[in-house]
């Protein structure tokens, strides 16, 4: 079980079943993927040049690609400003020092098999990174809730197990000033998350 699929449970069992069957990235999927890649790595992604992406030319692309992210040249330098501008913020390279990508699985209380990809695992932290509208905390917080990043947080920290680590989130916006901010989970947020 993952937890990308496993939220999808708490619209209905449908929502969840198609998740797993019939996943598609959008085109902003597409732009915070490759952001991802850029600042953390794992992601193989190609960069497709072509003006459309139908035709024999974007067939041939995709098939000699099935097996990466692929992305316009618009799209690829949409994620790379959204990295630069990740970069150039102290807070947001302090919470994404350390390990990326950590890959983890463990058996919940229900002795379900679960997985899951860390972002960062630091020290005495976790980290997830997160691409939005609008990184205004006062309305971060409303997606963040939403969207049950605290949730998808407290689930990792279950899988890391050992003592406790505190609990981030880099969100940067999508487009421009492409504004960002750091936020550091409560504990009783996580709490809440464990809950859900």
């Amino acid at each position: 079980v993952h937890f990308s699929s496993l939220k999808n449970m708490s619209l209905t069992p449908q929502h969840y079943l198609a998740s797993m069957n019939y996943g598609k990235r959008s085109g902003p999927m597409t732009i915070g993927t490759i952001a991802h890649a850029l600042l953390l790595g794992h992601t193989e992604y190609v960069v497709f040049t072509g003006k459309v992406r139908r035709g024999k030319d974007w067939d041939a692309f995709e098939a000699q690609n099935e097996d990466k992210t692929i992305c316009t040249q618009k799209e690829y330098d949409a994620a790379k400003r959204i990295a630069d501008s990740v970069m150039l913020n102290n807070d947001a390279c302090l919470a994404l020092a350390g390990s990326h990508e950590k890959e983890i699985e463990w058996t919940g209380l229900s002795g379900r098999k679960c997985a899951g990809r860390v972002d960062v695992v630091g020290g005495r932290f976790i980290a997830d990174f997160k691409t939005t509208r609008f990184a205004k905390p006062e309305w971060f917080q409303g997606e963040a809730l939403r969207r049950k990043y605290h949730a998808q947080l407290a689930w990792y920290l279950d899988g890391l197990g050992g003592p406790q680590k505190d609990a981030m989130i880099v969100a940067v916006e999508s487009s421009p000033p492409f504004a960002v901010s750091v936020f550091k989970l409560t504990p009783r947020a996580l709490d809440e998350g464990r809950k859900q």
